[in-house]
């Protein structure tokens, strides 16, 4: 059984498990995660990860061996014998493509599929345990039995779940059995949110830009539909499906689309997308701090980011803790080589290296022109920032822009007409509790 660390998908299949983190792309600083149990290795690509599971998890064959079972179980239309639940279904999805209608092979389910993507989602929905006691008696015609017995000889011999991992050589294709990717309506709409949260923070893109994007993928994506629904009701009508029938799979084919509603509905302005980044995600509200009225007769603002917020909202991600407890464990005994900041006399002075628990914070500040970010910073827009970076984190990751965290901006005008005190006020209070 293969987890996924992000959120409740699991499955026994290497294919599909792989599949499944194309959902999980837009995650920031993804990484593929091994989803055996007790396994911390990550990787980019899914060779790289099947080429670890056959070579470091192969004992697991052995450790969580099970029983062998013999199971036949038959198609409830053409009586065709298979051993697996997945042969079964694939074999169902064959008779759909040939315009027979199927039943559900699940027990005290009465629906029937002419559409073979209605079928995949319905399982996907409603069957989720493919376990053998839950199928229909058309499907599961005599009980299945499990060997009371088992031959040393051939539990050494007993392969992993997935027969694929013990065959992953490049040239060999993986688990080619049809099976679809289900992706649930909230999983697609924060994947989506993801997608334009990183246009937005990481790639700098302003609002204008992303609304534009959003407005033309929408416009092309409901032309490819309008395509896609002629093309279909054509193709239906050569079959001599009923025009009720015909109507209403066309009608779910529409209500089923995800990015539609999702795009026109929580998308649509910027407004909105703030909103939904707000609420789904540890957003931390920057607060407005009055300076004073400046010479020309106008009030002037910073902008302050609390600090405590930004902590609390950092300690929420698993990843985070997980990197300072490391920090932590590294550092017990101090040595006499300097290799980091908790090696100098300033920091073993202070009380924050008595205390295990303690949050280190590395302040520093800098003024760029937000015209030009790139020249001198003389103008009149140029800016003054305060940021903010934890010592309390693993160096590599303390110098990744990533781990920056923006605490004071104001116009470096206003810090020199109002000075240090009105501007640093709110922080050196919150430091000096």
């Amino acid at each position: 059984m293969y987890i996924c660390k992000l959120c409740t998908y699991s499955t026994d299949s290497l294919k599909q498990f792989s599949d499944h983190f194309k959902v999980h792309r837009n995650v920031a600083n993804f990484d593929f995660p091994c989803g055996v149990p007790g396994c911390c290795r990550t990787f980019r690509h899914y060779s790289s990860f099947k080429a670890h599971v056959y070579r470091d998890h192969q004992h697991l064959s052995r450790k969580h061996a099970v029983q062998h079972v013999h199971i036949t179980l038959y198609c409830p239309l053409c009586a065709v014998k298979f051993t697996e639940i997945s042969d079964v279904l694939s074999h169902l999805k064959g008779h759909i493509s040939s315009g027979v209608a199927v039943p559900c092979p699940f027990a005290h389910c009465q629906k029937q599929f002419s559409v073979k993507s209605s079928f995949s989602s319905h399982i996907s929905r409603q069957h989720s345990k493919r376990q053998v006691e839950f199928l229909s008696e058309s499907v599961l015609r005599e009980k299945y039995k499990a060997l009371t017995e088992s031959n040393p000889a051939e539990e050494d011999d007993q392969e992993f779940p997935d027969e694929e991992i013990l065959h992953c050589t490049d040239d060999v294709k993986v688990d080619d059995t049809e099976e679809d990717v289900f992706v649930t309506n909230d999983v697609f709409k924060e994947n989506l949110a993801l997608f334009y949260l990183k246009l937005e923070a990481k790639f700098l893109l302003p609002s204008s830009t992303i609304q534009e994007i959003v407005n033309s993928f929408q416009e092309i994506h409901s032309l490819s539909n309008s395509n896609l629904l002629q093309e279909l009701r054509q193709r239906l009508k050569a079959l001599d499906i009923p025009e009720h029938e015909l109507t209403d799979l066309l009608t779910v084919f529409t209500t089923e689309d995800l990015l539609n509603p999702t795009n026109c509905s929580y998308f649509r302005s910027d407004c909105t997308r703030t909103s939904y980044f707000k609420s789904k995600f540890n957003y931390v509200h920057p607060l407005e701090i009055y300076l004073g009225v400046d010479q020309c007769g106008r009030q002037r603002y910073c902008q302050y980011v609390p600090i405590r917020e930004t902590l609390l909202a950092l300690f929420k991600q698993n990843s985070f803790i997980q990197n300072y407890n490391k920090t932590h464990r590294d550092h017990p005994v101090r040595k006499t080589v300097l290799e980091d900041v908790y090696d100098g006399q300033t920091f073993l002075k202070g009380d924050s290296s008595k205390d295990d628990t303690a949050v280190t914070l590395i302040l520093y500040q800098d003024s760029f022109e937000v015209v030009n970010p790139l020249g001198s910073g003389r103008k009149k827009h140029k800016m003054l920032a305060v940021y903010a970076t934890l010592a309390d984190i693993q160096p590599h990751n303390r110098s990744n822009i990533d781990h920056m965290q923006l605490v004071l901006l104001c116009r470096e005008q206003d810090y020199k007409e109002f000075g240090a005190s009105a501007v640093f006020g709110r922080l050196v209070v919150i430091f000096s509790c």
